[in-house]
């Protein structure tokens, strides 16, 4: 139920609007009748609806649904009204409502699975709200839709790879005038320039051309019916860096666990704060940290820095690593140290062990001194010996 299935716009005049999105956007139909027109957009699909003049413009968001009378009885239990009862119509079963703000909603339970997409992709359908809280308490407790954004300008429910987004309501002198009317549909399509470039060949007039506020670059473009388009760049496919770091992602938030560590009486007591996954002290028999950061990159096909390799014999010892420069890895990481006998190694050496070493020096000098001061000292063991043979004599003596 949570998937955006069709966004349709009602239109009067069905013909013009249709010629502008298959001719001019570029956008493929799927389905075209007297009264009805759908798109193959990716995510959600694009459709029109014819509608008599003297009705409202508005769209709907119709979101897929596998049974319709348990969704119904669902969304009832938590306070949606719809207005209308459940009709069968020739693409399916479908049921009306609104939300606080008059937006229509419909659930659909189709007979036919929808169109692969195969042209420009639907990101975001935009509602510009007057009261944001109040459709953000309704689209999430009523409604049902996860929030995958949540701030005081811009809220954002996953519903499938079409997102619902919530906007305040603008003034229509601001800058970005796609947030004046009631909704705006976002699009993207590969690279934003040639997008841009070919659409103006085709006749496709734009209000400012591409404009960036500091939030991404995006290009306006009203259709025939005077609704708002936004078109985007597509996203970029994921790095190196990024598919490696998904394998160290976990699905909770990272917190914070402090560790106390174990000192000795005499050195400064110190505490561990690890990011998830949680510190852990070294094992026997188990891999260090390099080891497996090093079998990662091997796995994803980064070759490991070695150096010479090891001599063999007895007598061969293992070279010592220096330090690496932080954020070389991937994902802002350290590479595996180089061989301490590198002539290209970091000149440094790493800040740990210090304070075990100082301790060390610290408690073998105190001993030492120690030790010096006892042997200076007088030796009072004889007196309570001379005296209990004294005693002794004197016992002798009586008897």
């Amino acid at each position: 139920m949570n998937r955006l299935m069709y966004v349709i716009a009602f239109t009067p005049d069905l013909k013009s609007m249709v010629s502008f999105y298959r001719d001019d956007m570029g956008f493929g139909v799927t389905s075209e009748s007297q009264f009805f027109a759908s798109f193959a957009t990716g995510g959600a699909s694009l459709a029109l609806m014819a509608m008599h003049p003297s009705q409202k413009r508005e769209f709907e968001l119709c979101f897929h649904s596998a049974d319709l009378d348990a969704d119904v009885r669902a969304l009832k239990s938590r306070g949606v009204a719809f207005f209308d009862a459940a009709k069968w119509l020739p693409f399916g079963r479908v049921i009306h409502a609104r939300d606080p703000e008059g937006n229509l909603i419909s659930l659909l339970q189709p007979t036919d699975p929808p169109a692969p997409a195969a042209g420009a992709a639907m990101t975001a359908v935009v509602l510009n709200c007057k009261d944001v809280a109040a459709q953000k308490a309704w689209y999430r407790d009523r409604f049902g839709l996860p929030v995958e954004i949540d701030s005081p300008w811009w809220v954002e429910f996953d519903a499938g790879e079409t997102h619902v987004a919530l906007h305040p309501r603008a003034d229509h002198d601001v800058l970005e005038t796609h947030h004046a009317g009631p909704v705006t549909v976002g699009f993207a399509s590969g690279d934003l320039d040639e997008w841009v470039e070919e659409l103006g060949v085709r006749g496709v007039e734009f209000s400012e051309g591409i404009t960036d506020r500091g939030y991404g670059r995006f290009a306006e473009v009203r259709d025939p019916d005077g609704n708002t388009l936004v078109l985007r760049d597509s996203p970029a496919p994921p790095t190196l860096e990024e598919k490696l770091a998904e394998e160290f992602e976990t699905e909770d938030e990272p917190h914070h666990v402090a560790i106390r560590r174990v000192g000795n009486k005499n050195s400064k007591a110190v505490s561990r704060v690890a990011v998830r996954p949680e510190y852990h002290t070294g094992k026997k028999g188990g891999k260090s940290s390099e080891e497996e950061a090093s079998e990662s990159l091997a796995v994803a096909g980064v070759k490991k820095l070695d150096g010479a390799p090891p001599r063999s014999g007895s007598a061969a010892k293992k070279p010592k690593s220096a330090p690496s420069v932080r954020g070389a890895g991937p994902n802002r990481t350290r590479l595996k140290p180089l061989q301490h006998n590198d002539p290209e190694r970091i000149l440094g050496r790493p800040a740990s062990g210090h304070l075990k070493e100082a301790t060390r020096r610290s408690m073998t000098g105190k001993k030492r001194a120690t030790a010096t001061a006892s042997r200076s000292k007088p030796v009072k063991r004889a007196a309570p010996k001379k005296a209990a043979r004294s005693s002794s004599k004197r016992a002798r003596r009586r008897g």
